[in-house]
């Protein structure tokens, strides 16, 4: 499974930045937009509308709550990260970059949340889907046609129990700095009626190095692989000229094997 993963920028990645910096300009964009409206809104108010109401209702937009930047930098940060995005050690329902596309050679990403609703117990997320049940589930199929992402990560955290006691694991690639897990994702409305978007990260049977702490892991992608998922186009599929539903799916499904590059795992303290 994978309960846990890291984000790490305080130390220099050029992917993660161009990922960083794809969200920035994203929400810039469109909270430029937001406070013109709102700057319009105004000038049509009373006079005696004053300056505090209306900073505080352009905080309560969705798009400048995503494009808040920190007036000071990140203690040991060096990027310049949207404020809701989480940073170090990654929980579920947590907000963090995932890459849903490409447009020529840059990564379109976005801030979504860690976590599917749970719908059948009412509480908790979902935050994982196993590679070899997705096909099966109504809940993930139905988007592996278009709802295929990838998850940026430093590396994931696994636990360990011997003898009662449980040791922790920092697991990351060690040809890569940065891993692309595979996901799916979904849009929501929560109980307020406020619409978002969620991921779930897929997992697989873990690897040689990865079975002497867990049996399972999450889903990483090489670059090539990587962009196949992202794209639908895997090298099977692009020599056929007409390509049914299942046998998309069995070329995506051909993708999500265990990780077959080195890993480190360190140990860490409790």
């Amino acid at each position: 499974m994978c309960g846990r993963y890291a984000i790490f920028t305080e130390e220099e990645n050029a992917e993660l930045r161009e990922i960083i910096n794809s969200i920035n300009e994203r929400y810039k964009d469109e909270t430029a937009k937001e406070n013109l409206a709102y700057d319009q809104l105004s000038q049509m108010q009373e006079p005696s509308c004053t300056n505090t109401s209306k900073v505080q209702s352009k905080g309560n937009s969705a798009y400048t709550q995503l494009s808040l930047f920190p007036e000071e930098p990140v203690s040991n940060n060096i990027y310049q990260v949207p404020s809701p995005m989480k940073t170090g050690e990654i929980f579920p329902t947590n907000i963090v970059p995932v890459i849903t596309g490409v447009s020529g050679s840059k990564k379109i990403a976005d801030l979504f949340k860690w976590g599917f609703p749970n719908y059948r117990q009412n509480s908790g997320v979902i935050i994982n889907a196993r590679s070899e049940t997705l096909s099966e589930k109504p809940t993930f199929r139905k988007l592996l046609k278009n709802n295929r992402c990838l998850v940026p990560a430093s590396g994931f955290y696994e636990w360990k129990t011997i003898e009662n006691r449980k040791e922790k694991y920092l697991i990351r690639s060690v040809p890569d700095k940065l891993m692309y897990f595979a996901g799916l994702y979904n849009s929501f409305i929560d109980k307020n009626g406020i619409p978002f978007t969620s991921f779930v990260i897929i997992t697989t049977e873990a690897n040689s190095q990865m079975s002497q702490i867990h049996t399972r892991m999450p889903v990483i992608l090489s670059s090539a692989k990587a962009m196949s998922w992202i794209n639908g186009i895997t090298p099977e599929s692009a020599n056929n000229s007409y390509i049914s539903t299942n046998t998309f799916d069995t070329d995506i499904l051909s993708l999500l094997k265990p990780y077959d590059k080195f890993i480190s795992i360190e140990k860490l303290a409790i």
